[in-house]
């Protein structure tokens, strides 16, 4: 989105020094996704990104994201890993590597045990089944819905597998969460009916009803293993397809808040340039599982092995999908196998591990790259005659404190000619009542779109101006001459 802005400052006001940052490059997502080849960094060069992208149907957005790598002053993206891919497949080495900070979020035991406990309830309401919390563990997988990519066909191999190891071990369980938000309804009815009181019946996977329940691929992989969370059962996986943000009527938490119940984070991902939700589950004290395939899991890598930093990165570069099940599946086992002493270690390795990538530790690397695009626009502008400089579009101090019309510096006018006049265009926003702001709110929130009766209360508002307005809130909102009762 921002590279057409790059492109338009080039012409429009070269004076401005631009940054361009890749998260991740949409060529290299999406051949990730297709799995051919587990030397996906090392087979890069031999790639032709044209026509590659022209095979993966995102001609137009790699060829934005290119000129916008090549054009912009300075190139960034948030780790090494990545850079190998940009030089490859946008033809520029990014020039500063920006990596993602977070910081550590401790949170007190009373408040992991109520989060603990609360992952517990929702496992117990959908599998209808009943769970001893000092010999069940709970794993979690979080983050987008990429199948492939985030490792989420490995999580489910290696985690269903270890039924028959557990068997020989006490009588220990482990709970699955894939907390991975894809196209749902409402909760299932027979989950909501267990909330509210009645008998258990059939158990579930799922929390909530998916609009492409036959196309799900977590539900067409467990179909294929036979994985139905039969009662008792050593392993039960429990998909949750929402955005945890604490508004479903269902799960009334948000993401942060249930993380700190998990015991291990277990992110075995095939493409990840940095990896946010290993960072985030070490930052509230959980150990978690990545791959060398992400820059999180190098960078953590380099600081240490799995009991020192609270990570254990598995290698994946090169690897054949069915060893890195194997080698996950073995980890976990070992991670089973530790005493509740060694598992509290490894939380507070995870949050040492944490505390690194507080902002503070990275900012030199942002404040390099702001400061390298403020010489080169300071460079062009010296370059730049003063009448260039005095154009319409640079803004100048105003004499208006209101915000409003402030004022510009306008070209200068020869001898004999007349002032042309200047004009500026502004939007006026509508003004709703105190009383009515929180109609801005449901606005916001795209949740009024599947419930029918948040959709009827904008339409009593207005209904000529609702289906004018092809049924957007936002707008009616503001151009609603006046509102029923005002």
């Amino acid at each position: 989105m921002s590279a057409g802005a790059i492109l338009h400052l080039q012409t429009a006001a070269p004076e401005i020094g631009t940054v361009f940052t890749t998260h991740a490059t949409m060529l290299g997502r999406s051949l990730a996704g297709q799995r051919a080849d587990p030397n996906f960094y090392q087979s890069l060069p031999s790639v032709d990104p044209e026509l590659a992208a022209k095979e993966l149907n995102v001609s137009s957005k790699h060829s934005m994201e290119s000129v916008a790598a090549r054009e912009a002053d300075v190139f960034t993206t948030v780790s090494e890993i990545t850079a190998l891919e940009c030089e490859h497949l946008l033809g520029r080495r990014p020039d500063v590597i920006l990596p993602n900070g977070f910081g550590a979020r401790p949170v007190s035991p009373d408040q992991r045990q109520h989060a603990r406990e609360e992952l517990f309830k929702l496992a117990e309401l959908t599998t209808g089944d009943q769970y001893d919390r000092d010999k069940t563990l709970i794993f979690a997988l979080a983050g987008r819905y990429e199948y492939i990519n985030k490792g989420v066909d490995v999580y489910l191999d290696a985690t269903t597998s270890l039924a028959a190891e557990l068997e020989s071990r006490d009588g220990k369980r482990v709970i699955v969460y894939a907390m991975l938000p894809a196209g749902h309804a409402e909760p299932k009815r027979q989950l909501w009916d267990r909330a509210h009181g009645a008998s258990v019946g059939a158990p579930l996977r799922c929390t909530h009803d998916l609009v492409d329940e036959a196309n799900d691929p977590i539900t067409n992989q467990l179909n294929a293993l036979g994985f139905y969370n039969h009662p008792g059962a050593p392993v039960h996986v429990v998909h949750v397809p929402i955005y945890l943000d604490g508004t479903d009527p269902l799960i009334r938490h948000r993401y942060w808040d249930l993380l700190p119940g998990a015991d291990l984070g277990v992110f075995p991902s095939f493409y990840e340039p940095w990896g946010y939700t290993p960072l985030e589950a070490v930052a509230f004290g959980v150990p978690a599982i990545t791959t060398d395939r992400a820059g999180f899991g190098r960078w953590v890598a380099a600081q240490g092995d799995g009991k020192r930093t609270g990570v254990r990165v598995l290698k994946r570069e090169g690897v054949p999908t069915n060893e890195v099940t194997n080698s996950l599946k073995t980890a976990l086992l070992e991670f089973i196998d530790l005493t509740p002493a060694d598992r509290e270690s490894l939380r507070e390795m995870s949050l040492k591990s944490a505390a690194l990538t507080d902002w503070s530790n990275f900012m030199e690397h942002y404040e390099d790259a702001h400061a390298r695009a403020l010489a080169a626009g300071a460079a062009r502008r010296k370059q730049m005659s003063m009448e260039r400089l005095s154009v319409p579009s640079m803004p100048a101090v105003s004499s208006d404190t209101s915000g409003v019309f402030g004022l510009f510096v306008k070209p200068p006018v020869q001898e004999g000619e007349e002032a042309a006049p200047y004009t500026r265009t502004f939007m006026v926003s509508n003004a709703l009542p105190e009383e009515l702001h929180p109609l801005l709110e449901i606005a916001a929130n795209l949740w009024w779109r599947w419930h029918p009766d948040a959709a009827a209360l904008f339409k009593r508002i207005d209904p000529g101006l609702w289906l004018q307005l092809e049924e957007n809130p936002h707008a009616l909102l503001d151009q609603v001459s006046a509102l029923p009762g005002s």
